[in-house]
């Protein structure tokens, strides 16, 4: 299993050499994204049960989402996605566990997470592609009790940030590895009881279950559409000063292969890089 892993991981590294780096601007991208969300920041102190239990766990989290270049360093996006944890009225303090189904559990969390989200990307002629990104979400919570038909719902307002990686692994595919914080801010609306869940109801940030949660995860996306590139260099046709460069070789911002070692071999195929000055 492990040698599998590895080699899997040396496939895509060997993809992501090979793939060239894309003009942001113009281009479209859609994807999916998975597995997990972390409720965090109330945790042991919740004593809904009597106890430093933890409300909710680990649970599963998929989404759909699309991107868009606006210029060389920004994309917009929005994303919908679907959430879904038990709490464990026994456990304290194991934010790592895994809920996957309701044992020991008094609620079900479910949650359909709507984000819009700006990112920005340092560098397009990167091979791996790191960013920042920010943004706000509505977030619409159903809470479920595990024995009875009754159900509340909650919506929040959130505010998120984090920090992504585009690994291209084909010419139009890329693995977008992210890792997102989002702070629940205000509550716009709520059904939930008076003491139905800990000793208030969901609309006070104070007496709330948690007041934020993690969301690492790994997306598969598809691009399309942008300036055209003939050379493939990764410098639009509309500002390439140098439209007919090798393939493979390395190029300025301007589109023009450069030599750093001035022998006349273009980087990026100088297997010498760094030959003496006047050696032929």
């Amino acid at each position: 299993m492990k040698k599998s892993i590895v080699l899997l991981i040396l496939a895509l590294l060997v993809l992501s050499v090979m793939s060239s780096a894309k003009a942001l601007k113009g281009r479209t991208s859609v994807g999916i994204r998975a597995p997990f969300i972390l409720p965090f920041w109330e945790g042991k102190h919740f004593s809904n049960f009597g106890g430093g239990n933890q409300p909710f766990l680990r649970g599963w989290d998929f989404a759909l989402e699309a991107k868009r270049g606006v210029s060389d360093h920004f994309m917009l996006g929005i994303t919908a996605g679907y959430a879904t944890t038990y709490d464990d009225t026994l456990t304290r303090d194991s934010r790592g566990g895994v809920a996957i189904n309701d044992d020991h559990a008094f609620l079900k969390l479910t949650g359909i997470l709507v984000g819009l989200q700006a990112e920005y990307f340092f560098d397009k002629e990167y091979t791996f592609q790191p960013y920042f990104l920010g943004g706000v979400g509505l977030d619409f919570w159903k809470l479920e009790p595990v024995e009875g038909d009754d159900s509340y719902n909650t919506t929040d307002l959130g505010i998120k940030f984090g920090t992504g990686l585009m690994i291209p692994i084909r010419k139009d595919f890329f693995i977008d590895v992210q890792a997102k914080f989002t702070f629940e801010k205000a509550n716009l609306s709520t059904s939930v009881p008076e003491g139905f869940y800990g000793s208030g109801d969901w609309s006070g940030y104070n007496t709330r279950p948690f007041h934020a949660y993690f969301e690492p995860s790994i997306g598969l996306h598809y691009a399309f559409g942008g300036e055209a590139d003939s050379d493939k260099d990764g410098v639009g046709d509309s500002k390439d000063e140098c439209p007919n460069t090798i393939m493979g070789a390395e190029v300025d911002k301007r589109g023009c292969p450069t030599d750093a070692d001035g022998d006349g071999v273009y980087d990026g195929l100088d297997q010498c890089p760094n030959t003496a000055t006047g050696v032929k």
